[in-house]
C-alpha cells in the first residue's frame, strides 16, 4: 500500500478502514459519505479528520473536509498542499 511508504498508515487510527453500509439511495448503493459518517459515529472522540478520497459522494457536512484526489494517479503534489492547509484550519477550528 502506497500510504504505508509514505509513513501516512503509521499515523492513521488503528481502525481506519470503512465498513460497507449497503444502503442505496437514487440507485447508488454504499454511498462513501455513508460509510465515513458511521465509521464516525463508531468513533466519537475522533473530532479532527479529513477525508482523502478519489470518491465525489459525501454528505454535505462532509464536504469541506474532503480532498478529492486523482483516481488514475492517486495523491499528487497540489494535494499534498491542500492537506496541509485543511489540517492547518482543521486545527485551528476554521473548518
Amino acid at each position: 500500500m502506497m500510504l504505508g511508504t509514505m509513513g501516512i498508515i503509521a499515523g492513521a487510527h488503528t481502525d481506519f478502514k470503512t465498513r460497507w453500509t449497503e444502503m442505496t439511495v437514487d440507485g447508488v448503493t454504499d454511498i462513501r459519505g455513508f460509510q465515513i459518517r458511521d465509521w464516525l459515529l463508531e468513533h466519537p472522540k475522533e473530532t479532527k479528520w479529513m477525508i482523502l478520497d478519489d470518491d465525489s459522494d459525501f454528505t454535505p457536512e462532509q464536504k469541506s473536509r474532503h480532498l478529492h484526489t486523482d483516481a488514475l494517479n492517486g495523491i499528487l503534489v497540489e494535494h499534498h498542499e491542500r492537506a496541509l492547509t485543511m489540517i492547518d484550519a482543521i486545527y485551528k477550528g476554521k473548518a
